[in-house]
């Protein structure tokens, strides 16, 4: 039998590209009659694994962004065989320089097809020289897929008893009372910037907690890396955490989707972006959506921008006109 490859990390941690990447994996299984889905996670057990992999015949799905991987299939991958997809890391490509910069465009030459999870990521791969070469490879393709029902049981029995009773009365009534932001980690950006802009969001939720005592504001952050500014995050949240009935932390890979369901908005307060899982997830289960508007958003999404506007007055307003 055929093989097709998956290379890519699979949760935990709980991120937009772990996510995409466990979904991505059942859909292939799903859908593929005539061939077996081999996955194989980028690790140093699995180096010699990948190489096969890479020197084989077979397609390869190459969904993640390492360079050690990309150096790989630069040198031993087959012409025509691999499918990449980049969630926003061609965001780096500006930075490129010398014999890196030549491994990534030999990389996309080899590429079968490049998977852009949003339109303007294309304008980063104008920074190579040979850029109509690989005009032709690039897809769109939106990063999220549903998540799969089956597995809501096991992601309630994850939630602690105030958070499943909380979501179990609010969505048997029918009701949206959930304010709702989500971080895979706590990072900077290339400028030095809060990415998930958490620090702030921190602040708001617990300035604007005691005004909205019926609704209740959740911020779900999936990891802590060992840095100094995710230890600062952390600082904060154990600052605020029980300061507040109705200002909930969520943390340590617990799966959000379900909450959506019941979630009165959802804030996606990025300094960059690709095509947000989280977002489109929100979306999905009929969330409103409040995002920066740092990249083009689906249709139904408002927006605001991180430099002018004043983000708390924006979540201020809503909340008092929902």
């Amino acid at each position: 039998m055929d093989k097709i490859f998956f290379i890519g990390k699979l949760p935990s941690p709980i991120g937009g590209v772990t996510v995409f990447n466990q979904r991505k994996l059942e859909q292939l299984s799903n859908n593929t009659k005539n061939a077996k889905i081999v996955l194989l996670e980028p690790c140093k057990k699995n180096i010699l694994k990948i190489v096969m992999a890479l020197r084989s015949k077979e397609i390869k799905h190459l969904s993640a962004s390492n360079f050690i991987l990309i150096l790989l299939a630069c040198f031993f991958a087959r012409y025509g065989t691999v499918i990449f997809y980049d969630h926003n890391s061609s965001r780096h490509f500006l930075s490129l320089v010398g014999w890196k910069k030549k491994v990534y465009l030999k990389f996309f030459l080899k590429c079968k097809n490049i998977m852009l999870v949003n339109e303007h990521l294309k304008e980063n791969y104008k920074v190579f020289n040979r850029f109509q070469d690989i005009n032709h490879k690039f897809e769109t393709v939106s990063a999220f897929l549903p998540p799969a029902k089956a597995e809501l049981k096991d992601i309630l029995h994850t939630y602690d008893p105030r958070l499943l009773e909380l979501y179990k009365t609010t969505l048997k009534n029918q009701q949206r009372k959930i304010i709702l932001t989500s971080a895979f980690q706590p990072n900077l950006d290339a400028k030095g910037a809060d990415i998930y802009t958490l620090g702030s969001l921190i602040d708001i939720f617990a300035k604007l907690a005691p005004k909205y005592k019926h609704d209740y504001f959740l911020i779900a952050i999936a990891s802590y890396p060992e840095t100094s500014f995710s230890q600062e995050i952390k600082e904060k949240v154990q600052l605020f955490t029980d300061k507040y009935d109705n200002l909930i932390f969520l943390e340590n890979d617990k799966k959000i989707w379900p909450l959506l369901q019941v979630t009165k908005l959802f804030i996606r307060a990025t300094t960059t972006d690709g095509d947000s899982v989280s977002l489109r997830e929100a979306l999905y289960f009929g969330a409103p959506v409040l995002a920066s508007d740092v990249v083009p958003r689906p249709d139904g999404v408002m927006l605001f921008n991180l430099e002018k506007d004043d983000l708390s007055q924006k979540v201020d307003e809503y909340l008092g006109s929902y």
